[in-house]
């Protein structure tokens, strides 16, 4: 009787947490579906998100995290819904640090997606920052899914000045991923643990004018003239997390 309630129960949840990443389904419904998708929209905005983070002298990210970080996914307006789930779903870019001179390479368009179980009340809009802070994590970055947590760990990312002296090999080998997000809204909760990142076939296409595998956008070179909106983002993108000095 007692395994027969809890099974219910288990159902419930599941039901719920489906809902709820439907009603954010139909919240962002215009970013997946419009023709008007605008991706430049989504570079702008994700360089917003970086300086917004990057503001406060005392919550900035550590310099050895923005310097040693291999790879950036940015996230400018990822909306998480809860009840007694909770579902999330955002659109957003990343970038690829090069070597050589460590410049980020082209942008390519992702989503987020997942659901989450726990009680977690509200309604909050989120601008996420992810540091990939390893190679075999921006490796994962070419599959069709990253789950976050599953595939590589995942945890709020220090801040502070007293991180700016912290050895960055210390810093890599503690986590894969160091997230970091600016909340607008109440909400109980904000694990990203379980998220499903993957690449947004249908934004690339657009912004590219054709199919290109993530592979391709985030290693290959750019092109002699890159759209405007693409130089930009890099440009601001390379001022805010510029590679470590030799």
């Amino acid at each position: 009787m007692r395994n027969r309630i809890h099974h219910s129960c288990n159902l419930w949840i599941f039901a719920i947490g489906i809902f709820l990443l439907t009603l954010v389904g139909c919240a962002t419904n215009q970013a997946d579906y419009s023709p008007g998708v605008d991706q430049e929209d989504i570079l702008l905005r994700s360089i917003y998100s970086m300086d917004d983070i990057m503001e406060s002298a005392d919550n900035r990210v550590p310099t050895p995290i923005l310097a040693g970080a291999k790879a950036v996914i940015i996230f400018p307006s990822l909306v998480k819904v809860g009840l007694v789930g909770g579902a999330q779903k955002g659109d957003g870019v990343v970038s690829v640090r090069h070597k050589g001179k460590g410049k980020w390479g082209r942008p390519a368009f992702v989503k987020i997606r997942g659901a989450s179980f726990g009680i977690q009340a509200g309604v909050q809009e989120i601008d996420l920052i992810l540091f990939i802070m390893t190679n075999s994590g921006v490796r994962k970055l070419f599959s069709e899914n990253l789950a976050l947590g599953r595939d590589l760990s995942i945890s709020a990312g220090p801040v502070g000045r007293r991180y700016e002296t912290e050895p960055l090999d210390l810093l890599q080998s503690k986590k894969a991923i160091y997230s970091y997000s600016l909340a607008k809204g109440a909400f109980a909760g904000t694990s990203f643990q379980g998220a499903m990142v993957s690449p947004d076939t249908e934004a690339n296409r657009n912004y590219y004018g054709r199919h290109l595998s993530p592979k391709t956008i985030l290693l290959s070179s750019l092109p002699k003239k890159p759209q405007k909106s693409t130089s930009r983002f890099l440009e601001e993108l390379n001022k805010l997390a510029p590679a470590a000095k030799k």
